[in-house]
Order: structure tokens, then C-alpha cells, then sequence
């Protein structure tokens, strides 16, 4: 019986970061059908699942590969934005943030130091700031 399901999903794509999440979101959206009693809800949610096992059993795992790949710079984007406020709110009364006039980069200079002037580390532009 083992063979038989090693041999059946040999070459497969599998389960992967984008596959996780699609099952979690359509558990969500069964719980959802089964509050509201949506029909709309419950076809969004079995969509989901055929999609996800369309994924799993797909043989075109370059294809997969990519989509997963897409799926993980956009979740990196959310995740580090979330990470960066939260790190901003716990250093808030230590340092300050700015933003470099010329290059866009983000700068953590200490505060209560009155008017200083920063360097970019990146471009090398100094402007003055007051911390």
C-alpha cells in the first residue's frame, strides 16, 4: 500500500507554504458557512479546496514552484512590515526614525539630542534633523 501511494505521487508538487495557507483559509471559510449559512461562502471555500488539491497533486512543479515563490516575497512584505512596526513601537523611547531625503533609506538616530546633523550611511547625503 505504501508503493502503491509512493508511485502514485512521485513527481507531485506536494504541500508548500501557498498550500498551507490555502487550507487554513478555507477552514476559515467553512467555519464562516457554518456561522452564516451562506451559500456563496461555502462555494468560495470549496474552490479554494479543489484549487489547493489541484496544487498538491499538480505534476508541473516548476509552475508550482513559481506560484509558491510569489506567494512567499508577498507574505515576506506583510510579515517584515508588522516585524519593523513592532520593533519601531519598542524603541520608540530610545530612538528616532527618519527617512533620507535623497535615497529613501530608513535611519535610527538616538533621541534627545537636540538638532543634529545625519549622515546617510547609504548615500552619504547629511541633512539636520532635531531628535
Amino acid at each position: 500500500m505504501k508503493q502503491f501511494f509512493g508511485r502514485i505521487f512521485y513527481g507531485r508538487n506536494g504541500i508548500d507554504h501557498l498550500g498551507i495557507f490555502t487550507w487554513c483559509l478555507t477552514a476559515g471559510f467553512f467555519v464562516a458557512t457554518m456561522i452564516s449559512h451562506s451559500v456563496i461562502v461555502y462555494f468560495i471555500g470549496v474552490a479554494l479546496l479543489a484549487w489547493s488539491v489541484f496544487r498538491m497533486l499538480s505534476t508541473k512543479t516548476d509552475r508550482r514552484y513559481l506560484e509558491n515563490q510569489k506567494f512567499d516575497q508577498f507574505f515576506y512584505r506583510i510579515k517584515y512590515f508588522f516585524t519593523d512596526m513592532k520593533k519601531r513601537a519598542e524603541d520608540r523611547k530610545i530612538y528616532v526614525y527618519y527617512k533620507c531625503p535623497s535615497c529613501k533609506q530608513k535611519l535610527r538616530v538616538p533621541r534627545g539630542r537636540g538638532k543634529i546633523e545625519i549622515r546617510c550611511p547609504k548615500c552619504s547625503t547629511t541633512f539636520v534633523k532635531k531628535t
